[in-house]
């Protein structure tokens, strides 16, 4: 599969064209993804309806997606960890940035998608593990549910 780069995102004609096409979308992933940042309110709605059409992102974007599950863009971190839980038992190598955005990141949105992410993980380290504990007693009720199904599925 040939990745097309992009490092500004894509342009809203673009993202019209492809959301329709999930294999398109796989192939320009990562710019879909920086398209987040834009200022265009659109335009970020265009890029997480392509998203919505992944359904398992290709293996080799884990690291990238890793990368971004910190990122201070709160949609794209969002995105990053919610990607990560769609490669599933695969994204094992990755489950210390999940568990990193479910500690730290400060988008309650993404600390959410790191626990839901790490539920489809099925062999969890024990720092991974003592995150989701700590998230299990989180105030916000959403985090505690979705951290408790998490370390049930482990």
């Amino acid at each position: 599969m040939s990745v097309e780069t992009n490092l500004d995102g894509l342009p809203l004609e673009t993202l019209k064209q492809i959301v329709s096409d999930p294999e398109q979308v796989q192939r320009q992933l990562m710019a879909v993804l920086r398209t987040l940042r834009s200022e265009d309110e659109e335009q970020r709605a265009w890029a997480s309806d392509c998203l919505q059409q992944v359904a398992e992102p290709p293996l080799e974007f884990g690291a990238e997606l890793a990368a971004l599950c910190m990122d201070d863009c709160e949609p794209l971190a969002d995105w990053a960890c919610r990607l990560l839980g769609r490669i599933g038992g695969n994204a094992s190598p990755w489950q210390n940035h999940l568990a990193e955005a479910l500690r730290e990141h400060p988008a309650m949105v993404v600390r959410q998608s790191a626990a839901a992410a790490l539920g489809k993980i099925p062999e969890l380290s024990v720092a991974t593990r003592e995150a989701l504990c700590r998230a299990a007693n989180s105030s916000d009720p959403r985090l505690k549910r979705l951290a408790t199904q998490s370390l049930a599925e482990d």
